[in-house]
């Protein structure tokens, strides 16, 4: 989800690129990873502020303070936590669905070995204290938790915007998408 989300915000902001796909992870060990002008950004949220200023992206300008804090409570539950979910659901409970339903064109033995990188470097970051200590069924109780409040909110913005309430169809009733748009799309 990180490095798609950074495809989606460079797609929809016209920002052009080329997307590589990495053996190994950049710097820190982590994708996705950038270089721009002899630069190196590490970590999706970082890229996106980079790109955000570099070239003058305005799609998050016009929203209210409301807005705001819609943006940040969807923005960190999916990022911060669901994404770990999906990656403990998806890595450790049922580690051969990723590698059975990857629609990578790569050849199966690098598909593999990159899968096992990739695997092995999320089970780190859940051992590291996020979703990886939790039993089953906390994790289970935990991910639903999430699930049900960023749903909720999208039900209110829907409500509202049916309502006539707001002015357009994306999350945030906006005519045009914004960051939390991206975000929420790749995960």
């Amino acid at each position: 989800p990180p490095a798609m989300k950074v495809e989606v915000f460079c797609r929809l902001n016209k920002i052009p690129h080329t997307t590589v796909i990495a053996p190994r992870p950049g710097p820190h060990g982590r994708w996705p990873w950038i270089e721009h002008k002899g630069k190196t950004l590490v970590d999706s949220r970082r890229i996106i502020e980079y790109l955000t200023k570099e070239f003058g992206v305005t799609m998050d300008d016009g929203l209210s303070d409301e807005q705001r804090a819609t943006k940040a409570m969807l923005r960190r539950t999916t990022e911060d936590h669901m994404y770990f979910c999906a990656c403990r659901h998806f890595l450790v409970e049922n580690p051969n669905w990723s590698r059975r339903h990857s629609q990578m064109a790569v050849p199966d033995f690098f598909l593999g070995a990159l899968y096992d990188v990739v695997r092995q470097n999320q089970i780190d970051a859940l051992d590291a204290g996020t979703v990886g200590d939790l039993s089953v069924a906390e994790f289970n109780a935990d991910w639903l938790q999430d699930v049900k409040a960023v749903s909720s909110v999208l039900k209110q913005v829907a409500e509202r915007s049916a309502a006539g309430g707001g002015k357009g169809p994306f999350l945030l009733g906006t005519p045009e998408p914004t960051e939390v748009d991206c975000v929420v799309y790749a995960h």
